[in-house]
């Protein structure tokens, strides 16, 4: 399988998998996931902010730009809002997919760290980094839900997505 057929389907598989989290997490009483939680983030509400953060960080570099404010910096907006914001930088790496599978995956861009450091990387390694920031956050995001003894969790392992994406 090519690099760039990789990346699309990694990224249709990050927005399928938010979207199932959101699916499920729009359906539990707003309180939960704002109530504080002993994890790396305090709150369910948090770690997906962080989950944004990160996919508007790395898009910003990848398309070498930089982001300015980090959604968490300034979000004030209700739980619909928090879900809306994941799904519209979700689907926004999806629609960038096209244009940089033509741009070689494994070109190397340049950025700069939150640190200030200025680094290199290939492109499909930086996306890939991004997918998988995803995925260790939503994994994150189950444990909470467990925590707070909700039992209807979201699948979001990628073989159930990449089952589906091949039909």
């Amino acid at each position: 399988m090519k690099s760039h057929t990789v990346l699309t389907k990694l990224a249709a598989f990050n927005e399928w998998a938010n979207l199932r989290m959101v699916r499920t997490l729009h359906s539990l009483p707003k309180e939960l996931i704002h109530r504080e939680i002993k994890s790396s983030f305090p709150s369910i509400a948090t770690t997906i902010l962080h989950i944004c953060d990160g996919q508007v960080l790395w898009m910003s570099r990848i398309n070498g730009t930089m982001p300015g404010d980090l959604p968490s910096h300034y979000f004030k907006g209700s739980t619909k809002n928090l879900f809306d914001l994941l799904m519209a930088s979700s689907r926004s790496i999806v629609s960038s997919m096209s244009s940089l599978e033509k741009n070689q995956p494994g070109r190397l861009i340049n950025y700069i760290t939150t640190d200030g450091l200025q680094l290199q990387g290939k492109l499909d390694d930086l996306i890939l980094n991004l997918i998988t920031h995803g995925v260790y956050h939503r994994g994150q995001v189950i444990t909470m839900l467990r925590t707070l003894d909700v039992t209807r969790l979201p699948e979001t392992d990628f073989i159930v997505f990449s089952r589906a994406w091949s039909k």
